[in-house]
């Protein structure tokens, strides 16, 4: 085998993570600041009516809740391999996320106190908070077909907490979404709503039912997203993404300095306890999309008899100026009569602003980009808007489509009439100052800008006429053939309907641990998480010379556990979770173990045990010799990592994922073989080779691959993550147990001696945390 180098990254990596502190937050909830990012999402809207029971529900959910540095790493893992595999999305990485939001009720219900704040100024966020989204519903337009007597969820029974699950796999979010309703039934819960979405097929993937790219403008935070050295404020990677200082969207955190009073975020009442915090707002609307592309072609109509228009424009011209984007995201700004050629290729942009178009003749003041997120170029009683008070605005939006896309020939679940919409969510530290505002100052507010005659309009997306809010009526400016102003009024009735709001909170994680024992304050009760990263075991390794205790690799952690045996195997928590990085061995170069074979040949000699370590350094998999011994176990390695060419056995394998001993012919003392599991483009499939027992351990590939299928054992499952063989049940009585680790569970198999080795199943899935069970 011959030898390779890579580059080391720790270095890089600790000076990001000094730079941005909040990418490794284990306190902050994952979705706030990295954003899950899934496919498949569902929110669940809970009401409890015990409150012990409830308590105990939530301290079995708390391990399972992931937090921003989990989060972070798995997106900076999935685009690296994204991006080496040429934008082909990794297979191997898929993951289930869950993060968890509590009501004022909701707080009251875990404390078993009626009062939660010691102060709560009025029209203050933390008033908002208490109230509820619908004690606020006129405020933010919610009123006519908005109504909250219309909604499906906030307005009925109460709603204690929210729940949000994200996966890369729709079958495992079902799973997952299972075992948490019978959880929450078991504690006397029920679900008042469940609110799935689902990103949608086809040229709307990354879209929303009108046909337009989705969350493209998103504030970046400062301590979490890179300043782009060329242009200070901004993102790095992306042009024209301002950087907030990171108290605009948590509790306890330095905010922006606009020069004005910022009542609504009263500092001083808000608790130490909500620190890390942020106010998580939910949304269900409703999009009638036949319904408001039919208003497009008659405000269109309209515009053209009016002269107000050009005669060659379109119906996708005419959305496009209610949106304020072309349906690729692309703005009217640089693309102002047309949208570039290739839809699905184009990047949306953000380096713009409205400062050149103060009348809206390119973006109207009606679009949804401006009524929204106005920018420089907000003009109010003659006088321009400091950006600056603009920005103080943002958001941080997350959200998912719901329903199937409409279509006109009425197929199941695509008819005009069938549920369709955005399941919006977003999060800020002032519900009253962002949220609020936005709503009611911009979106639903006929006079933004202030005093323009004849007013701009409400949003011509997302609002209409909503009485008494708004009587719908937009004012469309353009220039006739002499160049003077004129300004044509369209009436707009509202195609997208509140069917639902919550104001939730998503405290930190221990906050969340003290409410497990109905309490905000004092001490923090220690409640580990069960899935560093995800939930997945990487690989498991046996502790050298110490029966029964393991090595967890799992993400960029390692948990040192031990199995209690018996029939239902267990394992006790057998000393403090760390960082990979925090072996010697792999110091240097190593953010996550892909998995570990023993050297055959390597047990015990001068003390110490050998092993392979395979590693992933951007997007491509490598490996790197590691030795264990003394007393206690002390990693080293020479740190070289060498490419997988360098086994003859692997020829054509981009990531081996596990390895597990052939059970009757690993005994050969001139050479051992394995199955070896690897991820392919069509999916892992697996083949056996064999590996010489001494000097330079030459390999060789002794069958090709075969599918996953060929195990009966391993029916129902696409990946295997880890295996690693049952202590005392290795040939016994012509049979050989393992334990086979795959997303979050894990199921014990048996495979036979003899040339056929048969395999069953010896016990069927069971939740990971049932094995890894902290004690």
């Amino acid at each position: 085998m011959t030898t390779a180098t890579t580059p080391s990254v720790p270095a890089a990596r600790a000076a990001t993570d000094t730079a941005l502190p909040l990418r490794r937050s284990t306190q902050v909830q994952g979705d706030i600041l990295a954003g899950f990012r899934k496919d498949h999402t569902t929110v669940l809207f809970l009401h409890f009516s015990d409150p012990v029971k409830a308590r105990q529900w939530l301290k079995e959910l708390v391990p399972r809740i992931a937090t921003v540095a989990q989060v972070t790493a798995f997106n900076e893992e999935f685009s690296s391999h994204r991006s080496a595999a040429g934008g082909q999305d990794p297979d191997h990485l898929k993951v289930t996320w869950l993060n968890f939001g509590v009501t004022h009720p909701g707080l009251q219900l875990f404390t078993g106190k009626e009062q939660i704040f010691d102060k709560v100024p009025p029209e203050s966020t933390l008033d908002a908070y208490v109230q509820g989204a619908a004690a606020r519903a006129e405020i933010v337009g919610d009123v006519d077909v908005n109504a909250p007597s219309k909604w499906l969820y906030g307005n009925g029974q109460p709603v204690h907490g929210v729940l949000t699950l994200a996966s890369d796999d729709d079958e495992e979010l079902i799973h997952v979404i299972e075992l948490q309703k019978e959880a929450i039934g078991k504690a006397g819960g029920v679900v008042v709503y469940h609110q799935k979405g689902a990103t949608l097929p086809g040229n709307l993937t990354g879209k929303d039912h009108f046909g337009f790219k989705d969350g493209v403008s998103q504030p970046g935070v400062a301590g979490y997203d890179e300043e782009d050295p060329e242009n200070p404020g901004y993102v790095k990677g992306k042009p024209g993404t301002k950087l907030l200082p990171a108290g605009e969207f948590l509790i306890g955190y330095d905010r922006l300095s606009t020069g004005n009073p910022r009542t609504s975020y009263p500092a001083d009442a808000m608790p130490a306890w909500m620190k890390d915090g942020s106010f998580h707002v939910v949304r269900r609307m409703a999009q009638d999309v036949p319904g408001w592309w039919g208003q497009v072609e008659q405000v269109l109509d309209q515009l053209k008899k009016a002269g107000a228009v050009p005669p060659e424009t379109n119906a996708e011209w005419m959305g496009a100026r209610m949106v304020g984007r072309w349906g690729s995201g692309a703005s009217l700004i640089k693309c102002p009569m047309k949208p570039p050629s290739d839809d699905q290729d184009t990047e949306p942009d953000n380096d713009f602003d409205f400062a050149d178009d103060p009348d809206g003749l390119v973006t109207p003041l009606y679009s949804h980009t401006r009524k929204s997120a106005p920018r420089a170029g907000l003009v109010n009683d003659g006088k321009k808007v400091d950006a600056l008070l603009n920005e103080g605005r943002r958001i941080i939006r997350r959200g998912s489509p719901y329903g199937k896309p409409f279509s006109p020939d009425g197929s199941v679940g695509s008819a005009a009439d069938d549920p369709r919409g955005m399941a919006f969510g977003c999060y800020q530290a002032d519900i009253v100052g962002q949220f609020e505002f936005i709503q009611r100052k911009w979106t639903n507010n006929s006079d933004n800008p202030q005093n323009r005659k004849p007013p701009a309009g409400p949003d011509a997306m997302i609002s209409g006429k909503l009485t008494p809010v708004t009587d719908g009526r937009i004012g469309h400016e353009s220039t006739n053939a002499q160049g003077t102003r004129m300004s044509t009024p369209v009436q707009l009735t509202t195609f997208v309907l509140t069917q639902g709001c919550v104001y939730s909170f998503a405290p930190s994680m221990n906050t969340l641990r003290r409410l497990t024992e109905g309490r905000l304050d004092g001490d923090v009760p220690d409640i580990p998480s069960l899935h560093p990263h995800g939930a997945r075991i990487n690989a498991m390794l046996p502790v050298p010379g110490e029966p029964s205790r393991y090595w967890s690799f799992q993400g960029p952690l390692v948990r040192p556990v031990t199995d209690a045996r018996g029939e239902r195997t267990t394992d006790l928590l057998a000393g403090s979770t760390a960082p990979v990085s925090s072996w010697p061995a792999l110091a240097s170069g190593v953010d996550k173990v892909d998995t570990i074979l023993p050297m055959p040949d390597q047990t015990g000699t001068d003390g110490k045990d050998g092993y392979w370590v395979f590693h992933t350094v951007a997007g491509a998999q490598v490996y790197r010799n590691m030795a264990i011994g003394g007393t206690p176990p002390v990693s080293s390695s020479d740190g070289q990592d060498k490419p997988l060419s360098t086994w003859n056995s692997l020829g054509g394998v981009t990531h081996v994922d596990a390895f597990m001993k052939v059970p009757d012919v690993a005994t050969d003392a001139e050479q051992q073989s394995y199955w070896l599991f690897h991820t392919t483009p069509g999916g892992q499939k697996y083949r056996m080779i064999k590996i010489q027992a001494y000097g330079g351990h030459g390999d060789e590939k002794v069958y090709d691959d075969s599918p996953l299928t060929s195990w009966p054992s391993l029916q129902g499952i696409s990946q295997v993550d880890a295996i690693q063989p049952v202590p005392g049940k290795q040939r016994e009585n012509g049979e050989s147990w393992y334990w086979v680790f795959h997303k979050d569970s894990y199921r014990v198999i048996g495979v036979a001696d003899g040339s056929s080795h048969a395999d069953r199943v010896v016990q069927n899935d069971r939740p990971f945390h049932e094995w890894n069970s902290p004690s």
